[in-house]
């Protein structure tokens, strides 16, 4: 194995790194291989430091104005930087969404190091479980085709669809990974 791969390899028979998960819970399992999810001390990885939350996920487009309108109309997302032709960023919740045009990014001169990526990309964003008839209505108003509905053997649900540039967006209730449902006073 790679650098960290051997002190972070997962199988799904092995217990999780506390040893706290049921053995059905597959998905508590593999996010305590990293993260202990019952406030256990050190996992042999990163000690007592933590990681607390993912603050911005970035996604690639090659057509910028048409990505900045589909997840500002149709996710609902709040607009709040524009660099045209460059990028676009988004309130989420606690986080940012970012939208590059990787032609602008992936050269030095920037105020962060060259970055960027081609083909197709995931996001997933957290809604409530009440919340997805609605969101299939919204989906099928705006034209977005839905290319998957899933219902998770641990719980929760998840929407697939593509974004103008092919990249994969998803929306899923957190219980697909063992996590509570979204709190609304952070939306």
């Amino acid at each position: 194995m790679g650098k960290y791969g051997d002190k972070i390899s997962f199988r799904l028979e092995d217990p999780c790194a506390c040893g706290a998960c049921l053995p059905e819970d597959w998905a508590g399992r593999l996010i305590c291989a990293t993260l202990c999810l019952h406030g256990n001390q050190g996992d042999g990885v990163t000690g007592v430091l933590r990681i607390q939350r993912v603050l911005e996920t970035s996604l690639y487009v090659d057509d910028l104005e048409a990505a900045t309108a589909f997840y500002a109309d149709v996710l609902g997302l709040l607009t709040f930087a524009t660099a045209g032709g460059r990028h676009s960023f988004f309130r989420c919740g606690d986080g940012v969404v970012l939208l590059f045009d990787p032609r602008a990014t992936q050269t030095e001169g920037g105020q962060s190091p060259a970055h960027g990526a081609h083909g197709p990309g995931h996001v997933a964003f957290a809604i409530q479980a009440s919340d997805i008839p609605g969101w299939r209505d919204r989906l099928q108003e705006r034209g977005v085709e839905v290319e998957r509905e899933m219902t998770w053997p641990g719980g929760g649900h998840s929407i697939y669809f593509r974004d103008p540039a092919g990249n994969s967006v998803e929306l899923a209730t957190p219980q697909i990974w063992g996590f509570e449902a979204v709190d609304d006073e952070r939306r």
